[in-house]
């Protein structure tokens, strides 16, 4: 903590003035127990007692305290005001940084830092200061920790060295956070500590997925040899709450690999960034995301807007590469992942079959954004009402959409047809793969597994599928791991895993 001998009493006196000058709001935020202090204010007041307040802001902070006990003595109508803590706002944007940039020349120096909350720990006690007695001399003598863990004095004023007598302890409430930048295109994950029981509060009233801006200052904490960069907050804005954090816009992979890597809280709480669209770890193939969960496990993510059997396949060929590359990685600790908007119906049975995990990232999204969250992803930058026919007009456009036929995107009603703009089928191509489906199991009950394809276009006509549509279904099936071709002229059904 910074001396008042650290300060001088001029720059008490000004400080003091500019509350004076500031007395009715100030006066207006200590009800709320908050000493309120308008930066755009003190800066255009006097810059260059501005610029020392913050250059290193714990001294800063002694300078602000002293000016209000000096108001309090010289101020009747100040005199039985207190705070608990020092809140800041319309601070300039020259104090906006991000994550990369704490590092040693950023210490101590007052910034903003506009974070994503991706995990909050339950609220713990944390030990402030405690009060300790000489055995010797009874000299009472005041530990102040610093480190967030317990320690005694080192000495006494008369000599002794340790084993003082503990008098009385003082604790607050604290908890950890794990945030994520906003602003850099590879985002960094980081753990910060939040002490004080105001803060801590305030805190454990947001759900993890708020956008915030933090204010406050590097500091570097923790025991010799494991120093690490902390960040001391001091007050913190919230931009958006979680439940109108809205997905951003998604129109291919690489979007949506982006987005979850800024936002991984979509996947699992808890997780760190390690990295993305990298062959830094394989060689060869690229991984889309790379994590590390709560409990020390890589996470190996494969992103698909639209998943098939062909993606297990492709997972299991990172992971071979993954594990040839990193030998001292224990096997045991790699989760294997594959994450998608759309997926075919067999798709999870194989995940299922091989030990991946399948995430339905369609389900997720509707359920935290609701049911038009698809069009948003979908159509490149405007949002879209799924169910109201007026914004048809809109969205008939090839450029915009990628359509070989506009009016493929507007269902018979003349609505938005979601399936063709997602997963690039439309939901009559849908519902013609479902009839096919079901004349396959009907001919296999009656020829057994292996159909001829001319039984199949005769079965298909009945139900009014023309046979080039009938042809494009086949194909797709085959694609998809569906169906096979045993021999010329005919299919056969994949046996189920």
């Amino acid at each position: 903590m910074t001396d008042i001998h650290d300060v001088d009493e001029y720059t008490i006196n000004v400080v003091t003035d500019f509350f004076m000058k500031n007395s009715e709001k100030l006066l207006n935020s200590l009800v709320k127990g908050v000493l309120e202090v308008d930066l755009t204010e003190l800066d255009k007041y006097d810059p260059a007692l501005f610029n020392l307040l913050f250059e290193n802001i714990e001294v800063g902070l002694t300078i602000f305290n002293h000016a209000f006990d000096k108001l309090k003595k010289e101020e009747a109508v100040f005199e039985d005001k207190e705070y608990n803590e020092i809140s800041f706002k319309n601070v300039p944007q020259r104090f906006n940084i991000t994550l990369k940039d704490i590092n040693s020349k950023s210490l101590n120096k007052f910034c903003c830092i506009e974070i994503f909350l991706s995990n909050k720990s339950e609220i713990k006690p944390q030990i402030t200061n405690s009060l300790f007695e000489c055995p010797v001399c009874g000299t009472q003598i005041e530990k102040i920790h610093t480190n967030m863990v317990f320690e005694e004095p080192t000495m006494c004023p008369c000599g002794r060295k340790g084993k003082f007598k503990c008098l009385s302890t003082e604790y607050t409430d604290a908890m950890n956070i794990t945030v994520s930048d906003t602003l850099n295109v590879k985002p960094l994950s980081k753990k910060i500590h939040v002490i004080g029981y105001g803060l801590v509060l305030r805190f454990f009233d947001l759900e993890p997925g708020s956008i915030i801006s933090l204010m406050g200052y590097p500091t570097v904490n923790g025991e010799k040899g494991r120093l690490y960069y902390d960040f001391k907050i001091l007050d913190f804005k919230v931009i958006k709450e979680a439940d109108k954090v809205q997905i951003e816009f998604v129109k291919n992979e690489i979007d949506l690999m982006n987005f979850l890597a800024a936002h991984s809280h979509y996947i699992e709480e808890g997780l760190m960034f390690i990295d993305k669209d990298t062959s830094e770890y394989t060689d060869r193939r690229r991984i889309d995301l790379l994590f590390r969960d709560k409990l020390g496990n890589v996470l190996i993510v494969e992103l698909k807007i639209h998943g098939d059997s062909a993606t297990v396949n492709q997972l299991t060929d990172y992971v071979r590469l993954f594990v040839k590359k990193n030998p001292n990685q224990d096997c045991t600790k790699i989760r294997k992942m594959i994450a998608c908007i759309t997926a075919d119906s067999n798709l999870k049975k194989s995940c299922e079959a091989m030990n991946i995990e399948f995430l339905d990232l369609g389900v997720k999204f509707k359920k935290t954004c609701g049911e038009e969250v698809l069009v948003r992803m979908a159509i490149f930058n405007k949002v879209y009402d799924a169910y109201d026919p007026k914004y048809a007009e809109v969205i008939k456009s090839k450029k915009e959409l990628g359509l070989s036929d506009e009016s493929e995107a507007i269902t018979d009603s003349g609505e938005l047809d979601i399936d063709r703009i997602v997963t690039g089928i439309t939901s009559a191509q849908r519902n013609r793969i479902i009839i096919m489906r079901e004349l396959i199991k009907e001919l296999e009950s009656k020829y057994g597994s292996n159909i001829a394809l001319a039984d199949l276009i005769n079965a298909a006509k009945e139900k009014e599928i023309e046979e080039s549509k009938v042809k494009e279904i086949i194909e797709k099936m085959k694609r998809d791991g569906e169906l096979f071709e045993p021999k010329q002229g005919l299919v056969r059904r994949f046996p189920k895993l």
